[in-house]
């Protein structure tokens, strides 16, 4: 990965995800601009309103420790994220948008919330803050999330290396090349006593 400038700030998520009138973006290493290569870079990935993944998640809260394979599909607000165990099988489903989710599991119990995490947190035992990690896992802020202000840190070419919204922390530990854009390929997100590690595989853009 390429090493991070010390561009630490703190900054309204509004004035970061403001689309520029660009040309497609094209990464250098060793961009002049920093700030102008990110700005590019979220016109860029803006451009992309429906994506999806498949990889590998795991989550430690204090003593307690698990793994999961990962598919997300992303259609607009709509997403549907299915989860695997560690032979291949599918243990949960989650379906939903903003304000209604719904989650199904392999022993046929099934619940809806008005959100990922609570859902999770009960049929699970562990969650992931899906609303946020919808634009984290992209590389990107979540818009209004942390009453508006982040601290961001990009390395020299213009993409997020360190992001903290709402409470917890993203370090972007390394990046991957697709034929659009290159993506984020291992996530370590940490808040109070919960850290969590995704690694991407494959993204779909």
């Amino acid at each position: 990965m390429s090493r991070a400038r010390t561009l630490l700030c703190l900054v309204p998520v509004w004035c970061l995800l403001v689309l520029v009138a660009c040309a497609p973006v094209t990464e250098r290493k060793g961009v002049t601009d920093v700030r102008q290569a990110w700005a590019q870079r979220v016109s860029a990935l803006a451009r992309y309103k429906d994506w999806g993944l498949r990889g590998r998640v795991g989550i430690r809260h204090g003593e307690e420790a698990w793994q999961a394979g990962l598919e997300w599909v992303q259609e607009g607000d709509a997403f549907l994220i299915k989860l695997f165990d560690p032979l291949g099988r599918k243990v949960a489903i989650l379906r939903g948008r903003p304000g209604q989710v719904d989650l199904k599991t392999s022993r046929g119990v099934s619940a809806r919330a008005a959100d990922a995490e609570q859902l999770m947190e009960e049929l699970l035992g562990w969650s992931l803050p899906v609303s946020g990690l919808r634009h984290w896992i992209r590389g990107l802020p979540a818009p209004g999330a942390g009453k508006g202000e982040v601290r961001m840190a990009w390395d020299d070419r213009g993409r997020l290396s360190r992001l903290q919204q709402a409470g917890w922390t993203i370090v972007y530990a390394e990046y991957q090349d697709t034929p659009a854009i290159s993506m984020p390929r291992v996530l370590r997100l940490s808040r109070g006593t919960v850290a969590v590690k995704l690694l991407i595989k494959e993204w779909r853009l």
